[in-house]
């Protein structure tokens, strides 16, 4: 990892990721235990940025969750607390600064993913804390109900997916012994599953964005302390993929937003010299250049949080911080102001 990103990550001691022994999984235990990262305080860092502003807090402060937007709302589904697997579905206005409660998904879970497609929103695999699930749920905000889908043909957990021409591409994930290469490719008209080409990285915990008719899947884990700096880069139209620049520094369980084509991916963690390292990074890749660029932080250094894009604004919400604590908070990025 570049100083940089040391600067910008939070130290503790070694997590309660042992718990993953407990359930004998031998992949990507951060999707099957409770919670991504460890305690430990800032080594240094900057200070809020002035394109970072706090907006209101989550009703449930979790982490591995994921949201889905519809309508200039943010739907915050799922995820982990210290009560356990949630059902929880917030629902954020960004215009009014306000969270409402909606219909709880059917299924508990957290790793999950989460893609939209005419204004449905499909909530696809995760860890209930004893299975690694198949699932698909479709939740209609315009009704405010949720209705089972076609299962994943493979069950998974940490997935990550993108949306291309009405169809959800479902990416990477792993059970309790397998990280998955293969893209899962789901049409919502018809309810069914294909499959399609190989990721060259298995892995889980990893971030995936649309951009340019492309989905870029980045970072990763593919084992308990083995984080990934992988930027791979799938084209639905010839069902390739190929390799772009890859993340500063590896990561895994951070937040991506895309805005006009370019890809900020945000937060996340990896493990260095026998400890965890919480981020507050904020990098922007460019596919017409195949750059990247370091934006300005986010105030709070965290993991497993999720993004959500509305009007050209981030928000940041949620994730694990300082001393193993879930986070409801909620900041938002104004890319047009950070000059």
């Amino acid at each position: 990892m570049t100083d940089v990103n040391r600067k910008a990550g939070m130290p503790g001691n070694r997590p309660a990721m042992l718990m993953a022994l407990i359930l004998l999984v031998a992949f990507v235990a951060i999707f099957s235990y409770a919670g991504c990262g460890s305690s430990g305080s800032s080594e240094s860092g900057s200070s809020a940025p002035a394109a970072w502003f706090t907006k209101a807090s989550m009703p449930t402060a979790r982490a591995l969750f994921a949201v889905g937007v519809v309508n200039a709302k943010i739907y915050a589904i799922g995820g982990i607390n210290s009560l356990g697997n949630l059902d929880v579905n917030e629902e954020y206005d960004p215009v009014a600064n306000t969270w409402t409660a909606k219909a709880s998904v059917i299924t508990p879970r957290r790793g999950l993913a989460i893609g939209v497609v005419d204004n449905k929103i499909y909530a696809i695999g995760g860890y209930d804390g004893v299975n690694y699930l198949p699932t698909v749920e479709e939740y209609n905000p315009a009704s405010d109900t949720w209705t089972a889908k076609a299962p994943m043909p493979v069950s998974r957990t940490g997935v990550a997916a993108g949306v291309f021409n009405n169809k959800i591409y479902v990416t990477g994930g792993c059970d309790a012994s397998t990280n998955y290469r293969p893209i899962l490719i789901y049409n919502p008209a018809s309810d069914t599953w294909t499959t399609g080409a190989l990721m060259a990285t298995g892995r889980a915990g990893f971030c995936a964005g649309m951009a340019n008719n492309k989905i870029y899947a980045m970072g990763g884990a593919t084992s308990v302390n083995t984080y990934e700096d992988a930027n791979e880069i799938y084209e639905p139209g010839s069902n390739t993929w190929s390799n772009g620049a890859v993340v500063p520094g590896p990561r895994g369980c951070a937040g991506l937003g895309v805005i006009n084509n370019k890809i900020y991916l945000i937060g996340g963690e990896n493990y260095l010299t026998g400890q965890y390292y919480y981020y507050q990074t904020n990098y922007l890749y460019d596919p017409n250049t195949d750059q990247w660029v370091t934006k300005q932080y986010m105030p709070t250094n965290r993991t497993g949080l999720a993004v959500g894009v509305v009007n050209n604004k981030i928000y940041a919400i949620g994730g694990l911080g300082a001393g193993a604590n879930y986070l409801a908070i909620n900041e938002e990025y104004n890319p047009a102001i950070d000059n």
